[in-house]
């Protein structure tokens, strides 16, 4: 099977992602099934007032999680089901989000919004996400913003093979809380420096 078919699936965030970012909100996650089959539902409860449930696990996550207003993030993805998830996760931790659901599109979408981070998915069709992320490095403006792969591959020839395609990152499907929080570290970091430099 081709490693930049659609058999990887979405962006993988599962539930592990979800439950994290909705815990950290002071809420829970619940799911169930009747049965092979029979699909299965979700259901997330949040409380009217988080206030105390975030106090609660604002010591837990202090360390792992960076200082951060919000950053300027684009999602690329053509399963659009899986973008949408992943957008709405990213928007409650207080970022700006846009979606894109092919290449050309992720390349006008960076042009246009200028993202600090760009996360994108390997298997597309069409236009794949060593190609997106080929292409985008050819844009002066676009060689410094940081872009994390997605992907369900995650031996040392596929990190290989992004690192070389001008990734900054390379997240196994389902991308784990704690990868993110490093990818979301390493933007505070390059965020920062380009200030400075501005200042200087």
């Amino acid at each position: 099977m081709h490693k930049g078919g659609r058999a990887q699936g979405g962006l993988g965030i599962g539930l592990t992602l979800a439950k994290n970012l909705v815990e950290m909100h002071g809420g829970t996650v619940t799911a169930k099934s009747a049965g092979l089959g029979m699909g299965s539902e979700f259901t997330i409860c949040m409380p009217l007032s988080a206030e105390k449930g975030v106090e609660r696990n604002h010591e837990r996550h202090a360390e792992a999680q960076p200082s951060r207003s919000g950053y300027r993030l684009l999602v690329v993805d053509e399963d659009k089901d899986a973008a949408n998830i992943f957008a709405i996760l990213l928007r409650l931790q207080g970022h700006e989000v846009w979606v894109a659901h092919d290449g050309p599109s992720a390349l006008t979408s960076a042009q246009t919004y200028r993202p600090h981070l760009i996360f994108i998915d390997i298997g597309m069709p069409g236009m794949d996400g060593y190609k997106v992320a080929r292409r985008l490095r050819l844009f002066p403006e676009q060689r410094k913003v940081l872009l994390a792969a997605l992907t369900g591959w995650g031996q040392a020839k596929d990190r290989r093979r992004t690192s070389e395609a001008g990734f900054d990152f390379h997240l196994v499907k389902p991308a784990e809380p704690e990868s993110l929080e490093a990818v979301f570290a390493a933007v505070e970091k390059n965020v920062n420096q380009a200030g400075d430099s501005a200042r200087s």
